[in-house]
C-alpha cells in the first residue's frame, strides 16, 4: 500500500520520521518534521506501519544532501539527511518526549555537548565474507561494500581499501567480523571474531598493514571465544585528571570504550561537574568498564570502589590506579546489582554513585539502590527509553533531577549519550 502525500510531524526515537495517514500512524526512516513524502508500507504492525520513502516531495527545514554516496544502504547512519544543527535539536526534543511518555518524567532543559560531527569513530567494526568487506544493510544481514566511512576517523578509514586488498591473499571463504581499533599514539589494533582457526591467521595477517601494530583474535567455541594476540594490543584513551586536565588511560583493544574518543574528555568532565566535590567522599561507582571515569573521580580525592563484570576491564582500571599510591580505590570484578545488594545488607553509606549501564538500564537493581540511599546519583545513559524507566523509579522515591545533559557522541545517528545527577529527599 502506498501513501500518496504524508506530511511528517516530527521525529520519534530511533530516527523515525511520524506522520499520520486515515488515522494510522505511520514511521519512515530518512524523512524530518515538515517534509511531505510519497511512502510504501513495508510492515504493518498493527498499532502502526513501518514505511520507506518514495519520493520527498516537500523538504522540511534542515534537510540536506547527504554526503556519503553509501547512505540509506549501510545502516550504520540515520540522520546524514539533516543538517548538524537540525540533529542536535531534534535529538532535544527525541530525549524530552521519551523521557516524558515513557517515564513520565519532567527534567529540566538539557544542556547541549557537541563536538565534531564528522570523523569521530575511533573504534570500526566491519563484517567480512570472502573479499567483501564493508557494513550491515539497515534491518538485515547483508552486507554493503564501502570504500570509506566519513563517520571512521581518517586512519582508520583509509585501511578499509587496505584490507580489502589483503583479503584476496588468505582465501577464506567464511564470514566474520573485524574491529579496527584507533589506539592513539600506540597504532591501530585488528580484533577479530570468527568460527575455525584460520581467523587467527587472518588477525596475524593484518599485523604490518599500514599503521596496524597488532592483531587479537577469538575463535567462537562453546562459552564465548578462545583469543590469542600477536602484537601490540593495548590502545590509549584520554579522559581528565581531578583538575579536568586531559589525562591518558590505557587497556586491551577488546575492552569497551566510547567510540568517540574525542568527545570522551568532554563526556568525563560533564560527569565530574555534575558530581560535585567529591574529595574525601565516599563513591560508589557501577558499571565502571576500564576506568574512565574511575580515573578522574580517584584522582579528585574521592573514596571509589568501582564494580565492573567485565574481568578484563576492571583489572586495566586497577591498573592505572595502581600508577598514584595515594589513590583511594577498590576494584571488583563482578555484577553491580550484587554489589549494590551487599552495601545494603552490610549497612555501607555511600555519599554519591555514579553508574553508567548497558542499554538495558539498571531495573534490577534500583530498588536496592533506593534502599543504598545516597545523597547524590549520577547517571549515564545510551538509550533515553530505559533512562525515561530508571527515573521513573528513582523520582517516585523522592530523588530530584538537578541537571540533564544531552552529550552527542553519535552525530549522524539516532543515537545520543545523556548525562543526569539527582539529589536524594534528605540531602
Amino acid at each position: 500500500m502506498d501513501v500518496d502525500s504524508l506530511a511528517i510531524e516530527k521525529l520519534v526515537h530511533r530516527g523515525f520520521g511520524l506522520g499520520r495517514h486515515e488515522s494510522r500512524v505511520w514511521l519512515v526512516p530518512f524523512t524530518l518534521p515538515g517534509d511531505v513524502v510519497t511512502a510504501g508500507m513495508v510492515r504493518d504492525r498493527g498499532g502502526h506501519v513501518e514505511g520507506e520513502v518514495r519520493k520527498v516531495l516537500e523538504e522540511g527545514p534542515g534537510r540536506t544532501t547527504p554526503p556519503c554516496p553509501w547512505y540509506g544502504r549501510c545502516g550504520g547512519c540515520h540522520l546524514q539527511h539533516a543538517d548538524y544543527d537540525t540533529q542536535v535539536r531534534l535529538k532535544i526534543d527525541v530525549l524530552q518526549e521519551t523521557l516524558k511518555r515513557t517515564g513520565g518524567v519532567q527534567a529540566p532543559d538539557p544542556e547541549i555537548v557537541t563536538g565534531e560531527p564528522w570523523a569521530w569513530r575511533s573504534r570500526a567494526q566491519f563484517h567480512v565474507s570472502g573479499t567483501t568487506l564493508g557494513f550491515y544493510a539497515r534491518g538485515s544481514r547483508r552486507i554493503v561494500e564501502v570504500e570509506e566511512c566519513p563517520l571512521v576517523v581518517p586512519g582508520l578509514s583509509a585501511l578499509i581499501p587496505v584490507v580489502r586488498k589483503a583479503l584476496g591473499d588468505f582465501r577464506f571463504q567464511g564470514t566474520w567480523d573485524l574491529e579496527l581499533v584507533d589506539g592513539g599514539s600506540k597504532g591501530v589494533v585488528a580484533v577479530a571474531r570468527g568460527d575455525g582457526r584460520k581467523i587467527r591467521n587472518l588477525a596475524d595477517g593484518l599485523v604490518g598493514l599500514s599503521g596496524i601494530e597488532g592483531s587479537l583474535a577469538g575463535i567462537r567455541a562453546k562459552r564465548g571465544y578462545r583469543w590469542t594476540q600477536r602484537g601490540l594490543t593495548a590502545v590509549s584513551r584520554t579522559t581528565v585528571d581531578g583538575r579536568g586536565k586531559p589525562a591518558s588511560l590505557e587497556s586491551n583493544a577488546r575492552c569497551f570504550s566510547q567510540a568517540n574518543g574525542s568527545l570522551n574528555l568532554i563526556f568525563a568532565r560533564t560527569v565530574m561537574d555534575f558530581a560535585g566535590p567529591v574529595e574525601g567522599r565516599r563513591v560508589l561507582e557501577l558499571y565502571a568498564g576500564a576506568g574512565n571515569l574511575t580515573y578522574p573521580l580517584a584522582l579528585s580525592g574521592a573514596d571509589v570502589m568501582a564494580v565492573e563484570t567485565d574481568t578484563r576491564s576492571i583489572a586495566a582500571a586497577a591498573q592505572a590506579v595502581r600508577k598514584n599510591r595515594n589513590l583511594k580505590v577498590r576494584t571488583v570484578a563482578g555484577r553491580s546489582e550484587d554489589a549494590v545488594a551487599r552495601a545494603v545488607e552490610s549497612g555501607q553509606q555511600y555519599d554519591l554513585v555514579v553508574a553508567d549501564p548497558p542499554r538495558a538500564g539498571m531495573k534490577r537493581l534500583l530498588k536496592d539502590l533506593v534502599r543504598l540511599g545516597p545523597r547524590r546519583l549520577v547517571l549515564c545513559s545510551c538509550e533515553p527509553s530505559s533512562l525515561a524507566r530508571d527515573l521513573a523509579q528513582l523520582t517516585l522515591a523522592g530523588y530530584r533531577i538537578d541537571r540533564l545533559a544531552l552529550v552527542d557522541m553519535f552525530p549522524q545517528t539516532y543515537h545520543m549519550e545523556t548525562v543526569v545527577s539527582l539529589r536524594s529527599p534528605r540531602s
